[in-house]
């Protein structure tokens, strides 16, 4: 019985997701974008999200060009990742380091993207960036001209911030499904062939009945 429960234990620790503090070695099988990878580990793959950097999304400028970049980089390489835990997504954070180089410190001092400084201030992106606008390529070929690029954090902010105000409109234009209202039947309300109909929102605000032709104006705004 002692023998069967240490071998499940030893399947349990070696089937077990890496935590943070461990460092593992893979094969880069895809690139998603230009900060976030899927990992061959044995036979698990895990989607990666690299540390301490912020890379254009797909919607932006250079988000392509930095994807191809980084797959160009790591693509069908072995990797060595440092955990640093898991985001709400369940996606692995962790360092990249391939052949001895730090993987994030090449994307940034390449231009192809920030150092994440809400999780991230450490004195090597820092300078990698700070080099890299100096350069004034990639992400960073418009300053010299007063352009200067949208970090992906403010990006995704806005495209947030826009659905929300899309989602209110539509919410608020939405007929109330508590409500009634009376169907035009070509007959003033009072006589017995309108219809009472419902769930909806629109009201008789105003009704005039032109003696001639009996047509009726409805306000359903």
């Amino acid at each position: 019985m002692r023998t069967l429960l240490a071998l499940l234990s030893l399947i349990t620790l070696a089937t077990a997701a890496p935590q943070e503090g461990d460092t593992i070695l893979g094969k880069c099988v895809s690139v998603t974008d230009a900060d976030t990878i899927s990992l061959l580990v044995d036979k698990s793959v895990y989607k990666v999200r690299l540390s301490g950097i912020d890379a254009p999304e797909r919607g932006q400028e250079y988000g392509t060009k930095a994807t191809q970049a980084l797959a160009s980089k790591v693509k069908g390489k072995q990797l060595t990742v440092e955990v640093a835990g898991y985001d709400r997504y369940r996606r692995m954070l962790g360092k990249l380091m391939l052949d001895g180089e730090s993987v994030e410190f090449w994307l940034v001092r390449n231009c192809w993207a920030w150092q994440y400084v809400k999780y991230d201030q450490s004195e090597e992106l820092s300078m990698a960036q700070k080099l890299a606008k100096q350069d004034g390529i990639g992400l960073w070929a418009g300053e010299a001209n007063g352009l200067k690029p949208m970090p992906p954090w403010e990006y995704r902010d806005r495209k947030r911030t826009l659905s929300k105000i899309k989602s209110e409109r539509e919410t608020s234009a939405t007929p109330d499904a508590t409500g009634s209202f009376w169907l035009n039947t070509g007959k003033p309300p009072s006589a017995r062939s309108a219809v009472l109909a419902g769930p909806m929102s629109y009201s008789p605000i105003a009704i005039k009945l032109k003696a001639q032709s009996r047509e009726y104006a409805w306000d359903d705004t």
